[in-house]
């Protein structure tokens, strides 16, 4: 059930994600660890508080983590699927021209930047360990988990980064 939530929880801005992360029983013991790919139409409301001025974003991907056991993890990768207008722009470009324009992008994006962030991010709650380059990640278990093109990517990014999968219908 907690997947399935957080699935539906990331087509909502930050400060939502954020919000129900914490106070949602749903997700008890979860942590929010981070948001990742900002959307390119973001920030989707500026809001003013006092002086201050903050920005509500739209993520691609978010990043929950839960302690099992004593350094015993479980993180959960997750994708969400077309949204934007840029999302179904690029979706039609990929039905009018038969070629994959938009989603190789977003693909090389997860290949380079993506995985290197979280492990670091990971890395700084000692969650895992990076010694000589290499990740040491025996004490975690990661799912990835998206819906529609997040699917896709949920997949994909269980393949690049070499994680034990299984595709759920």
């Amino acid at each position: 059930l907690n997947y399935a939530k957080m699935s539906e929880l990331i087509y909502k801005p930050s400060d939502v994600i954020k919000k129900i992360t914490k106070n949602d029983k749903i997700f008890t013991d979860w942590v929010l660890l981070n948001l990742y790919l900002p959307e390119d139409s973001s920030p989707i409301l500026q809001s003013e508080i006092g002086k201050d001025i903050f920005e509500i974003y739209n993520y691609t991907c978010g990043v929950w983590y839960k302690k099992i056991h004593t350094d015993k993890y479980k993180v959960t990768i997750c994708f969400r699927g077309s949204e934007s207008l840029l999302d179904f722009t690029i979706n039609d470009k990929l039905i009018m021209e038969g070629n994959e324009i938009g989603l190789m992008p977003r693909i090389q994006k997860i290949q380079n930047e993506l995985w290197d962030k979280i492990i670091n991010d990971l890395s700084k709650k000692n969650i895992v360990k990076i010694i000589k380059d290499n990740i040491v990640k025996d004490n975690v278990d990661f799912f990835s988990t998206g819906h529609s093109l997040g699917g896709f990517l949920a997949l994909q990014m269980s393949n690049l980064s070499k994680l034990n999968h299984e595709t759920w219908k």
